[in-house]
């Protein structure tokens, strides 16, 4: 019990890590251009989704109701989303550097 307190006690005694540079900063965002490029569209999409509710849900009722010429409007929605939704997911699993195990 007391190695265990005692490597965490060592281990909160060390200095911390030196914050990074500007140059660092912007090294890592050229080098990470995509996830910041698809987390900002995924956001504009939520925005979107958010903005036109009222139309989209409008859209449901005519479909609904029996004018099924919008029924692709769903559809082309939850596409753009997976595609770009995946994209970030994608992008944001690699920067943490986790891959997927090889059989």
């Amino acid at each position: 019990m007391y190695y265990i307190a005692s490597k965490y006690i060592d281990d909160a005694a060390k200095p911390a890590a030196p914050l990074p540079g500007p140059g660092e900063i912007v090294s890592w965002l050229r080098k990470n251009r995509s996830i910041l490029f698809f987390g900002a569209l995924s956001v504009i999409l939520y925005t979107l989704l958010y903005v036109f509710s009222n139309d989209l849900t409008h859209i449901a009722q005519v479909t609904h109701e029996g004018d099924k010429s919008l029924f692709i409007v769903p559809i082309v929605i939850a596409l753009v989303f997976s595609l770009v939704h995946g994209s970030f997911t994608s992008c944001f699993w690699d920067v943490l550097g986790v891959r997927a195990r090889k059989s």
